[in-house]
């Protein structure tokens, strides 16, 4: 089984062409990829669709602890506070 940007970067980047947009992409790496390591599969992948990313780095949890955070709104408050 493979995480989606991991299966991306791992085994469609060089067999496929990709035009760059000319947009801005913000993307944000959940708990449990940036455990798994694929930070740098993220921004590779990113990278190859534009130029122009947003990656905030300071948000580091997402703040829903599985599911909870539809239940509990101080958690998801508290994680995205900056």
């Amino acid at each position: 089984m493979y995480e989606s940007v991991g299966f991306i970067c791992d085994f469609l980047l060089d067999k496929l062409s990709f035009d760059k947009e000319d947009k801005k992409v913000a993307f944000y790496i959940t708990c449990i990829s940036t455990k798994m390591g694929l930070t740098e599969k993220f921004l590779k992948v990113a990278q190859t669709c534009t130029d122009d990313y947003l990656y905030p780095e300071e948000v580091g949890c997402c703040g829903f602890a599985g599911d909870k955070g539809f239940t509990q709104s101080d958690l998801k408050d508290w994680t995205l506070r900056h």
